[in-house]
């Protein structure tokens, strides 16, 4: 059998092969074909004829369109004569292709050329069947996931780790997005609906119905071209996700036989006002004794710190772990414990939005030791390729919550090249020169895209405008992750945690106005690529293209256009030199 990385794939849906394996391929000629004007991307047989509907074009958008504008050509009608899979990957410079690659998506993800497959997986299991399995396990004295640890090698584990945040990632998000499926149909997201519905049922019936909905949220998320794990595809990949899902935010308590975890349950206590951490343990563990374990616990118990009576559990040894599996196992079972507060936590905000929103604001004021809290807040991001098309935008959110008809963007006016803060300041400047001009509300707080250089630019702008606005920024690691909360002038580094809600707020703002930002960038950029198309054919000028485009829209449309046309909206000798361009 081959290794369980063949079987779980993180990748985009709504399918393997259509939006997986077309995007890792954009991904590889990307890294090959760097210097380029342009890509252009051919799609041939079953890739161009349902790949819309798969979403393929905006897999491979997503990786070439930041690098260089990108046309993608569909030939339904073309069947390569390896697999129907077919694309052809170029690059460009003018109209110079300086680099090609003919690559086929054939399922699952991999990717294979006529020669072999790029990525031929081996087999790492000398076992193929579970009774085969469960014998050598016997023999050998060993536990499934021993013989796993044995084949796959510890390394293993790390991967699978990723494959479980990945997947519960998948059903947050799914019960957090309403809206429309993509396509033609217009279907209605319902994760959300069916998971709300859950909380009225009985136990019995509220369990089947979290399954469901966390399965459909995975599968909305599919369909809308979100990040899955395949199980062993993406079209089921909602069942094993829903499922472990379920059993991480439903229970805690971890019973351990033979290496194995057999029973899973979740205690929640409310601590008196003396009670101690200990106190809360012990209550616990007494808990788990009485109502789970039927009057017995095991003779050995893995806890994060001594209970205050240890002397009332006899026989039993309690061991604080160091190092090893047993830190492996506490730690899995405080994991699923936090899942467990974060999926209360998001019932309290479906159920009492308004007491989520007041909990959130506190938490903000509290960290950034604001004077009040903040209601309103605006956060700001520059976009630009090596200096080309500078753009800004600017975000608002209000109690928590996006107000995208509140949101701006910006041309940059005044400044040359990618110079950021210059960007920045200009941005800052004319926004609330604006807002002053109109009466119109200050916010509560302004937030910068960056570290301490952004913010200095902001505390600089404000200072001259006469504005006493508290300032925050949001610093990015390596890997283009939020990684500091910044607040106050000059700034000072504030300590919370990656897993808080705060954080994850916080974190949301950022990547909402880098969106924006971004989306504004790639639409100015794709409508300066298509106007440098049209310009380059003698004889026609701006407002020819200007003519053509609002006619035909594409320049797709133009190149498509008989003689006839073209003569009819730009003249004859124009509409020559134009079929003669594309025609060469």
């Amino acid at each position: 059998m081959e290794s369980l990385k063949e079987l779980y794939r993180i990748g985009s849906g709504p399918s393997s092969s259509h939006t997986m394996g077309p995007k890792r391929a954009a991904e590889r000629f990307a890294e090959r074909c760097r210097d380029v004007d342009a890509y252009r991307v051919t799609l041939y047989g079953s890739l161009a004829a349902t790949g819309k509907g798969h979403l393929t074009d905006v897999a491979i958008l997503s990786v070439l369109e930041p690098a260089a504008p990108t046309r993608i050509v569909w030939k339904p009608e073309v069947v390569l004569p390896f697999h129907p899979n077919g694309m052809l990957f170029e690059g460009l410079k003018g109209d110079e292709v300086v680099d090609s690659w003919t690559i086929y998506s054939v399922g699952g993800g991999a990717l294979a050329n006529e020669a072999s497959r790029l990525e031929t997986p081996r087999s790492i299991y000398p076992l193929s069947t579970i009774s085969e399995i469960k014998e050598w396990c016997y023999h050998e004295g060993k536990t499934f996931w021993e013989y796993v640890s044995d084949c796959e090698g510890p390394e293993i584990w790390d991967y699978l780790d990723t494959v479980w945040e990945t997947m519960c990632a998948t059903i947050q998000r799914g019960l957090n997005n309403d809206g429309v499926l993509p396509g033609g149909l217009k279907v209605a997201r319902k994760a959300s609906t069916y998971w709300v519905k859950s909380k009225s049922y009985t136990d019995s019936l509220s369990s089947r119905a979290k399954i469901y909905a966390y399965a459909l949220a995975t599968s909305e998320e599919n369909a809308s071209g979100g990040t899955v794990v395949t199980a062993p595809t993406c079209g089921s990949s909602g069942v094993m996700p829903a499922v472990l899902y379920h059993l991480s935010t439903s229970r805690n308590f971890l019973r351990i036989r033979n290496g194995s975890i057999t029973a899973v349950s979740t205690v929640r206590l409310t601590p008196g006002v003396d009670t101690d951490r200990a106190q809360m343990l012990t209550l616990a563990i007494q808990h788990v004794v009485e109502q789970i374990a039927g009057g017995e616990l095991a003779r050995e118990v893995i806890v994060p710190f001594l209970p205050s009576a240890t002397m009332l559990f006899d026989g039993v040894t309690f061991t604080v772990p160091r190092r090893g599996e047993k830190l492996d196992l506490l730690a899995f079972s405080e994991r699923s414990a936090r899942i467990y507060r974060a999926e209360q936590l998001k019932n309290l905000e479906i159920k009492n939005p308004e007491r989520y929103t007041e909990r959130l604001m506190n938490a903000v004021q509290k960290e950034l030791r604001l004077d009040r809290q903040p209601r309103h807040i605006e956060c700001f991001d520059n976009s630009n390729l090596q200096g080309a098309h500078p753009v800004a935008s600017c975000v608002v959110f209000r109690d928590g919550k996006p107000s995208r008809k509140e949101y701006r963007h910006f041309n940059i006016k005044t400044v040359t090249g990618a110079d950021d803060y210059a960007s920045m300041r200009e941005v800052v400047f004319r926004r609330y020169t604006r807002l002053m001009a109109e009466g119109a509300e200050m916010p509560d707080l302004i937030i910068a895209d960056g570290g301490k250089g952004q913010m200095g630019v902001i505390h600089e702008v404000l200072e001259r405008l006469g504005l006493d606005i508290p300032i925050a920024g949001l610093a990015k690691d390596d890997r283009h992750r939020t990684a500091e909360l910044l607040c106050g002038f000059p700034p000072v580094l504030v300590g919370i945690r990656p897993t808080s809600p705060l954080f994850h707020f916080l974190a949301h703002i950022q990547e909402e106005v880098h969106r924006f930002a971004v989306s504004f960038h790639r639409q100015k950029r794709s409508k300066a690529f298509i106007h440098s198309e049209l310009e380059q054919i003698e004889g026609v000028g701006d407002k020819t293209v200007q003519t053509l485009l609002r006619h035909f829209r594409t320049v797709e449309k133009v190149r498509a256009a008989n003689i006839e046309e073209l003569s009819a909206l730009v003249g004859a000798a124009k509409a020559k030199k134009i079929r003669a361009f594309f025609e060469k």
